[in-house]
């Protein structure tokens, strides 16, 4: 995997959501970002109540 063809993406979801939004919301995300490439998640957290999801997405050479 060439790495110079890789980004990082980071999304937030607002405190105070369902279980059944936060899969929703994180399915939609990841639904997105493979489109774009190959999605490796790497990093979730919450920081001021809310969950952040940061993954890195890579584009095959073509």
């Amino acid at each position: 995997m060439d790495l110079n063809n890789c980004r990082f993406f980071t999304i937030r979801i607002e405190p105070k959501r369902s279980t059944v939004e936060l899969d929703y919301l994180l399915n939609n995300a990841l639904a997105v970002a493979s489109e774009l490439g190959r999605v490796i998640l790497t990093k979730m957290w919450v920081y001021d109540e809310a969950l952040y999801v940061t993954f890195l997405v890579c584009q095959e050479k073509r």
